[in-house]
């Protein structure tokens, strides 16, 4: 049987235990599923979850929250330090939920997706005290409406979204609380040392996986639910704050990862693509 890693980053995170057990539950072959946490956190917490761990499918990384650097260093360390070579690759939230056999619909999609595929889209939201049969009603993902290249061109926010309508939607970013793709992608992700501003993740990786000639497609079946946070009016959980200031990813990235395409063709394709929205 195929298997599953699915990486979760989590930092001062309540929900992190609720994310990795629907995760486990939802899936219809939970044995294929392979999680890599990485817990920065209170030292108390963090004790009191390795007492309790028991599914040896789930390696786990541990920092307290000071030593922390950021979403993008976490998924950096996860990919270089957890990931075992596993089939496929689920990227998600540690406030996450997911559809009933996410990992058999998942691998289904792909299958079916136009060739070297990775599926992204974002996830629609799910509310703490909502039950299953509520949120997943919200069963179509939004994808980004951009009116140019966010932190390359010369952008203006925010992020305008549509609900994904198409099988198949090619689209120009991924999520980072939502993207699938084959275990290979991991190589072309991973970056020697990920010192970028982590806002700007999901260009990162849009870009790392155009240059390892992937493209990325959005489907219009929600499998994974995401708990948004709103500042001033939901601060269910700490953010992250950068302690030290750090690289746009621009000047450096060009030179990272594959050479299957240019840095240079994404700008030259994401203009095109917003110019077509």
């Amino acid at each position: 049987m195929k298997t599953i890693f699915v990486s979760i980053a989590s930092y001062t995170d309540p929900e992190f235990e609720n994310t990795l057990t629907d995760c486990i539950h939802k899936a219809k072959h939970p044995e294929r599923v392979f999680i890599g946490l990485f817990l920065q956190d209170k030292q108390s917490i963090i004790d009191n979850y390795l007492i309790k761990l028991s599914n040896s499918n789930i390696r786990t990384l541990t920092c307290l929250p000071e030593e922390a650097q950021g979403c993008g260093w976490a998924r950096n360390t996860i990919m270089q330090k957890l990931y075992n070579k596993e089939d496929y690759f689920l990227l998600v939230d540690s406030h996450t939920r997911f559809a009933q056999d996410w990992d058999e619909q998942y691998i289904t999609l792909l299958d079916n997706a136009p060739s070297k595929s990775v599926l992204s889209a974002f996830p629609r939201h799910y509310d703490l005290q909502e039950t299953y049969e509520v949120y997943s009603k919200r069963d179509k993902p939004t994808i980004y409406v951009p009116n140019d290249i966010p932190f390359v061109g010369n952008f203006i926010g925010p992020h305008k979204q549509k609900l994904a309508e198409k099988s198949y939607e090619k689209v120009m970013n991924i999520s980072g609380g939502n993207t699938f793709g084959p275990g290979s992608i991991v190589e072309g992700l991973t970056v020697p040392d990920f010192n970028f501003y982590g806002h700007q993740e999901q260009e990162i990786y849009s870009i790392l996986l155009y240059k390892c000639g992937y493209d990325i497609y959005a489907v219009n079946k929600n499998l994974i639910w995401h708990k948004y946070f709103t500042h001033g009016i939901d601060n269910y959980r700490k953010v992250y704050t950068e302690k030290t200031v750090k690289e746009n990813f621009w000047p450096k990235l060009k030179h990272y990862g594959c050479n299957k395409r240019s840095a240079d063709s994404w700008v030259d394709e994401y203009k095109i693509y917003c110019q077509s929205l």
